[in-house]
């Protein structure tokens, strides 16, 4: 039996809404006004919609996945999280879902933030084995579903954080930076693999 992928991101994400929720880290009424809750996190509205559609793109080829391609690209998805998450408690200024600022370290990752971090490996583990594992999938549209993704979740919690701090919002040289590699790697990895 095939895990459902959709139906499972859809879940996931509702998860992590209910642990904000928990947590008092869904809305400005429950962290304040100078915060990034998860309401005003344009990357829980890409995953809600573009990862739920690279799911739904990945789902008739999970068959073909070896459980060999499984823990690599899982080992991958993991170590990308854990390097993600690392640098967003060590720079995030701002209280959100993800980050409480009070404290040092990986104590500055929230509750939700350690469950978040789990979802981001998840779905970088489909991403990966869609882009790389299977043979004949739409690719062209699963790159123009995750070009999509890099506005809502890269460049605009930076954008966001701006926005907080300086009562406007930009995107920085290492939002730039990171939309860029991202996009060269949709394109270069996603489309060009047979």
């Amino acid at each position: 039996m095939q895990l459902p992928l959709a139906p499972l991101n859809f879940i996931a994400i509702a998860i992590g809404m209910w642990i904000a929720i928990a947590e008092k880290r869904f809305d400005h009424a429950g962290l304040g006004g100078r915060s990034m809750p998860w309401l005003n996190h344009g990357g829980n509205y890409a995953d809600l919609f573009l990862i739920t559609m690279i799911c739904r793109f990945a789902q008739p080829y999970v068959g073909q996945w070896s459980t060999k391609t499984i823990v690599l690209c899982a080992t991958i998805g993991v170590g990308v999280s854990a390097l993600a998450h690392m640098v967003y408690a060590t720079t995030m200024p701002i209280p959100g879902h993800i980050i409480d600022p009070r404290y040092k370290g990986l104590k500055r990752i929230t509750w939700g933030g350690w469950y978040h971090a789990a979802y981001f490996a998840w779905t970088v583990t489909i991403i990966l084995l869609f882009f790389l594992s299977s043979p004949g999938a739409p690719r062209l549209y699963a790159c123009l579903a995750l070009t999509a993704f890099v506005p809502l979740a890269i460049i605009q919690p930076g954008w966001e954080i701006h926005r907080v701090l300086e009562g406007h919002g930009r995107i920085d040289r290492l939002g730039w930076i990171q939309a860029i590699t991202a996009w060269a790697l949709i394109w270069s990895v996603g489309y060009t693999q047979p």
